[in-house]
């Protein structure tokens, strides 16, 4: 099946997603995609604690882009049904061009960090993030900022920083 929920949060796994999203949407699989994360063995034994919740009930993959692309289970026709976190935009951007299908992104957290702006609640943007979100919005990917699950999704067209082109 395809992606039918892809978050962006690069806190990746932390409580929002053990006892919020994965409860809610009841994936059979959670994968969380960032080179960093897929090669650094400390960073995976700290997402591998941070997933301890969820693991009766679910399969963690922590995979390089490389390995996204590869993975069968990513795939439409796969039956897993996966919650995929990333933690940037561009990175949808590549899975979508690398023929994952993804529906909807669900944009959470993107730290402060030096060369972004704040544009939103937790979210801090540079051009090059708000360039991939305007890209994933004209694939007609569905964007919504989401901080918490029990927060009102707002669709991108009321926050999406408007460029020198658009109206």
């Amino acid at each position: 099946m395809p992606i039918e929920f892809l978050r962006i949060d690069d806190r990746f796994i932390h409580a929002q997603i053990t006892w919020g999203w994965t409860p809610i949407l009841k994936p059979t699989q959670v994968a969380v995609v960032h080179d960093e994360s897929a090669y650094d063995e400390y960073r995976k034994r700290v997402l591998l604690t941070a997933a301890e919740p969820i693991l009766s009930f679910t399969k963690l993959k922590i995979l390089s882009h490389k390995e996204a692309v590869m993975d069968p289970s990513l795939r439409e026709n796969s039956q897993e049904k996966t919650l995929l976190i990333i933690d940037k935009p561009s990175d949808a951007v590549f899975l979508i061009n690398n023929g994952i299908v993804i529906k909807s992104v669900s944009l959470g957290w993107m730290s402060e960090r030096p060369g972004k702006t704040k544009i939103l609640g937790t979210v801090y943007m540079d051009s090059e993030d708000i360039m991939a979100f305007r890209e994933l919005i004209r694939m007609g990917v569905d964007v919504k900022y989401q901080a918490t699950i029990s927060d009102t999704a707002v669709d991108a067209k009321e926050w999406m920083p408007v460029g020198k082109d658009e109206g």
